[in-house]
């Protein structure tokens, strides 16, 4: 059962769908999942942690903070008397040049050329940064097969 203030899970797939899109960063995401598999079918759920892998890897490819990501891509959301999530883009206050480089990332340098484009090339540079740090061997050897 659904708790009240709680949105039903097909509600919060459709309000993911609709951000989804419209998202400039539907490719990053892409390879993010398919590092992340790579890394899980090795060490498996409990040593590869989501939220760590995440959260260097979005940082490498270049993709707002979540504080930002919303905001900055002109989406608001509200919730409906229904219990719904209902999601609002004024396109207006998007501004999709300060998507191609975020001034907030510590981790590149000023070349745009190294950011990561396949899972691969992400995947070894989240292990290069301690991303599963006494097991990253593991992964390189199963991952170079």
């Amino acid at each position: 059962k659904c708790l009240r203030f709680m949105p039903r899970h097909t509600n919060v797939l459709k309000a993911i769908s609709k951000l989804w899109r419209g998202d400039p960063f539907k490719s990053h995401w892409a390879i993010i999942a398919q590092a992340f598999t790579l890394a899980r079918d090795v060490v498996g759920t409990k040593a590869a942690r989501l939220r760590d892998f995440v959260a260097l890897a979005a940082t490498l490819l270049n993709v707002p903070s979540p504080q930002r990501y919303l905001r900055d891509l002109g989406w608001v959301g509200t919730e409906t008397r229904r219990n719904r999530i209902r999601f609002v883009q004024d396109s207006k206050k998007v501004d999709h040049a300060k998507f191609i480089w975020n001034r907030e990332s510590k981790i590149l340098s000023n070349n745009i050329h190294q950011i990561p484009v396949m899972d691969l090339d992400l995947l070894n540079a989240c292990l290069a940064r301690g991303y599963l740090e006494g097991r990253h061997m593991q992964v390189l050897v199963r991952i170079a097969v």
